[in-house]
């Protein structure tokens, strides 16, 4: 987009006063309803969206499968109608909307045969620089979807996740090609991706707000579209040296910081990033934006300055998401609660003496106080009160800034409320966890006591310390060739982690997903990101015409061989080893072996196993790389239709490696978790018991009598390793 061009986004407030004008001519909506809503809409200036939620899915064909679209929002997002209106017959019998009321909001979405009119949507297309194809397609559409939710003024975050699921759910229709909304048209399963942000709490900021670019002769520039619905001005960096991506991470960040914390950024006030750094703001008029629209601009280069004295910081936490989980779900229990898993991170903050010396010198006598008498002091009042129900960065000093950027920070690292989660799971146990009595917020029901903060602050302290000591391979911060290759096969969402020498990003990574998957139906496995013999084993036996050039397999012959694996019976696990064992008997008694005494042996010695072994590098004492991968099946042993890694010398193929290990999680809950080409690593809740522990030993041994972790060769020895063990380990030679 260069800045002589003409000013391209075009606004959806216009197609939403359409939209619903139409609506009131099919009797489909009660103008009666919200009249003050709309009536504000259509007094406000042009360039004022604020509640404006609106938006159209292009579709390829004038059609789409409304029953579909009703069931989709009820299974992926729980969103039903709470008060059908039955004697409404033209609702009832349009084919061509839907409208529900959810909660205090309004939800229509209705089919709209025919182009969007004035080539508005093949214009906007050309803002979207990330999808070369957005014109393309725009221009092909035959019809549209269009979505929009009426509602209070002051729940604008509760209306623009109402808007966004729907648009997600819209994606899902068959002939679904481009999704125009924010001035701008998104690939739908861009805009589906980042939905999914709502159901980790977070916000889906790109959905929201476009962040465009262009360049200048003065360098590069950038603003945000989409920030005025939500009631805040739009915002401007101009004229930088900047690179593309860090210029529109820079404003990502600044957005989702102002709509997270409503918070309104003031003329001549400056905003910090890190403890080190200022951004002034000036409000004039739009640059990249039309002039009559009044814009923020935000100076790239920071200001250097007394670290402690940033006016504004990035926002980690803020308790009105969980409170409104909590009213929104009538949950019985105090608000106060909300406030639990933030009161216990500042107080260990305050503690390490990692508070900011703004903070200490407005609350020095709080710190003071947790110091001396920390089991009584409860600071869920403070910051409901003081800090208004927020953490943020400027909280504290610059080394508990940067522990909080990695820690309260992204979920693909040791994530502090995915902590707060485990420790939930392990108090009240898998089924309660699980269960409906808590929809999805058990965190909030642990009772907040001493306990409770020693047992948080074991885990912070665990993950200060290895973050503290953490160092990366940078030749692997990038996928390799055969990296992009293995992840092009699995076809499914898929994390990928350098070499590293503390494995507690992986771990914790690793644990979230086993939680998460349960919900969604997936199984995550950790898998080497470099271990080229492991591509060529999955290629060969889902795609043996290739398994000469294996880089140049048909992900469609690998779909059906999925397809074929997960259709088949389930074979007899116990069965198989049985048979298996019997062979290992054979096998001793050819080479003139007592099975009891020099095979079986005594079940003596052996140390725990509680961690994975397959990814370390015994070279460099660092992980190899990784690929976390969330394999869509809803049983943990039909992963090996994805990795059927074995079928060669002594490892199982698939049918067997899945049958064994549908019957090892029926007898003792082992998981199918980590593995690289000729090792395979399990991982159970707890170890099996002193008195089943020789028979399974014996069973693993017919499995893989390469197994290596006993020291003196013996199945005994084994199975005192198994009974104080959560983690079986496998290794084909």
């Amino acid at each position: 987009m260069d800045q002589e061009n003409d000013y391209k986004i075009t606004h959806l407030a216009d197609s939403f006063e359409e939209f619903i004008r139409g609506l009131e001519h099919e009797s489909l909506y009660d103008p009666d309803e919200d009249a003050e809503d709309l009536e504000d809409d259509a007094d406000e200036e042009e360039t004022d969206h604020k509640g404006s939620f609106a938006g159209s899915v292009l579709l390829s064909k004038a059609e789409w499968d409304k029953e579909q679209l009703i069931r989709d929002l009820r299974e992926e997002w729980g969103i039903v109608d709470e008060e059908p209106d039955e004697g409404d017959e033209d609702v009832e019998n349009s084919d061509d909307a839907v409208v529900m009321r959810v909660g205090n909001m309004m939800l229509i979405v209705t089919l709209f045969h025919g182009h969007i009119p004035d080539n508005e949507a093949e214009i906007n297309a050309e803002n979207n620089y990330m999808w070369p194809e957005a014109v393309e397609v725009a221009k092909a559409h035959k019809a549209h979807i269009m979505v929009a939710v009426l509602g209070e003024e002051e729940k604008l975050l509760e209306r623009g996740k109402l808007f966004t699921k729907a648009m997600a759910v819209c994606c899902k229709q068959k002939y679904a090609t481009g999704v125009y909304t924010s001035g701008v048209v998104f690939e739908p399963r861009f805009y589906e991706g980042l939905a999914d942000m709502l159901k980790k709490d977070e916000l889906p900021i790109f959905n929201w707000v476009w962040f465009g670019l262009y360049r200048s002769e003065g360098g590069l520039n950038g603003y945000t579209y989409g920030m005025d619905v939500f009631g805040k001005e739009e915002m401007e960096v101009l004229n930088t040296d900047a690179e593309p991506e860090e210029l529109r991470d820079f404003l990502a960040s600044l957005a989702s910081y102002v709509l997270a914390c409503d918070v309104t950024l003031q003329d001549g006030e400056t905003i910090g990033f890190s403890a080190d750094d200022k951004h002034t703001i000036t409000r004039s008029p739009g640059v990249s934006l039309p002039e009559e629209q009044m814009t923020l601009k935000i100076g790239y280069e920071p200001i250097k300055g007394d670290p402690e004295d940033d006016d504004d910081s990035i926002g980690m936490d803020d308790v009105s998401y969980h409170i409104e989980n909590l009213e929104e779900k009538e949950l019985p229990i105090d608000p106060i609660n909300a406030y639990n898993h933030m009161a216990i991170y500042l107080r260990w903050c305050m503690e390490h003496d990692l508070m900011g010396g703004k903070f200490l010198a407005e609350h020095g006598e709080v710190v003071n106080q947790v110091k001396a008498d920390p089991g009584n002091t409860d600071l869920r009042t403070f910051i409901r009160e003081e800090l208004f129900g927020c953490l943020f960065s400027a909280l504290f000093n610059q080394k508990g800034r940067a522990f909080a950027h990695y820690y309260y920070g992204e979920i693909d690292a040791p994530y502090y409320p995915a902590d707060i989660d485990d420790y939930a799971l392990k108090y009240f146990g898998p089924s309660r966890y699980h269960s409906n009595e808590f929809q999805q917020e058990a965190y909030l029901f642990i009772p907040f006591d001493e306990d409770y903060y020693q047992a948080m602050a074991e885990v912070i302290e665990e993950r200060f310390t290895n973050w503290q000591g953490q160092d990366f391979d940078e030749d692997t911060l990038e996928p390799s060739e055969v990296a992009q290759a293995i992840m092009e096969y699995l076809d499914c969402e898929c994390t990928y982690f350098p070499s590293m020498a503390d494995d507690d990003p992986i771990m914790s990574a690793y644990s979230y997903a086993r939680r998460l998957g349960v919900r969604e139906g997936f199984v995550p496995v950790l898998i080497q990101a470099d271990d080229e013999t492991q591509l060529e084993c999955l290629v060969m036996n889902a795609d043996p015409e290739h398994d000469a050039d294996f880089y140049e397999f048909d992900l469609k012959t690998v779909e059906e061989y999925r397809k074929k694996m997960l259709s088949a019976p389930i074979k007899d696990g116990k069965a198989i080893l049985e048979e298996l064992t019997g062979q290992r008997k054979e096998e001793a008694e050819d080479d003139d072996l007592d099975w009891d005494e020099e095979v079986l042996g005594e079940m003596e010695g052996g140390e725990p196993n509680d961690r994975f072994a397959n990814y370390w590098n015994d070279d460099t004492g660092m992980t190899y790389p990784l690929i976390l991968a969330k394999i869509p099946v809803k049983n943990p042993w039909e992963i090996f239709a994805y990795l059927p890694f074995g079928n060669w010398n002594e490892c199982p193929d698939t049918p067997d490696l899945m049958a064994v290990a549908k019957y090892w999680f029926e007898q003792h809950g082992a998981i199918p978790a980590a593995m690289s080409h000729d090792e395979l690593e399990f991982e159970l809740p707890t170890p099996i018991s002193k008195e089943r522990a020789m028979e399974v030993a014996v069973e693993q041994y017919g499995f893989c009598p390469d197994l290596d972790q006993n020291e003196d060769g013996s199945i005994g020895s084994l199975a005192a390793v198994l009974w104080q063990s959560t983690v079986w380990y496998f290794w084909w030679d």
